[in-house]
């Protein structure tokens, strides 16, 4: 039998550009990070600490474990979105959102 046009499900048209809020709502800040670890409960996380020029390190959960290794992270410069709600990952707080990206190629 052939589903009912009720329950096909339809695509939704896109958001128009404009509704909420843009890019410059994003708290976006540049630092260094000062320890990797990987996660004591999730093999594919690390648990970052980031000097973001706050009192205190900024921990981060990350999930670039699968993409490079904790050596390749220490000490480096990285973004970190800053202005998202903590949220705790598997017994670790994370309290923002590392941003990353790649030029395509093996790296």
């Amino acid at each position: 039998m052939f589903a009912s046009s009720s329950s096909v499900a339809r695509p939704r048209a896109p958001a128009p550009v404009g509704d909420g809020p843009g890019v410059e709502a994003l708290d976006i800040r540049v630092g260094a990070v000062l320890e990797v670890a990987t996660h004591p409960d999730a093999d594919a996380q690390f648990v970052e600490k980031n000097d973001l020029g706050e009192a205190e390190p900024r921990t981060v959960v990350s999930g670039l474990v699968a993409y490079m290794p904790a050596e390749a992270i220490a000490g480096k410069r990285v973004l970190v979105v800053c202005n998202l709600q903590a949220r705790n990952m598997k017994g670790v707080k994370s309290e923002g959102l590392v941003l990353c990206a790649s030029s395509g190629g093996d790296e």
